[in-house]
């Protein structure tokens, strides 16, 4: 399972009540947030080309703990970045969202 953590957390963090949806957004740096998903992309990526037989993302954005978009635009960053097209992965969305 791939969460993509937003690791540059402010020494403070521990102080606010939630680090989930209330948590302010000014302590996000789009600089190295741009990494971190350049990095977790490339990740992906890596564990397809060493055959794991399969990537699991999750849906739990608004998080510290997950900057993971939903996986119908996982899917698509990671085949662009070399990936192969993986039609499980979007197996699990819900059922509003999938093509009839």
């Amino acid at each position: 399972m791939h969460f993509m953590p937003y690791v540059h957390l402010p020494e403070n963090h521990k102080h606010y009540k939630s680090l989930w949806v209330s948590f302010p957004n000014k302590y996000f740096d789009p600089d190295k947030g741009h990494a971190l998903y350049n990095r977790y992309l490339s990740e992906l990526v890596l564990a397809d080309k060493l055959g794991f037989d399969a990537i699991v993302v999750n849906e739990h954005h608004n998080t510290v703990y997950s900057m993971m978009a939903t996986p119908n635009l996982i899917a698509p960053a990671r085949h662009c970045a070399g990936g192969r097209v993986l039609r499980r992965l979007l197996a699990s969305q819900p059922r509003n969202l999938r093509a009839r």
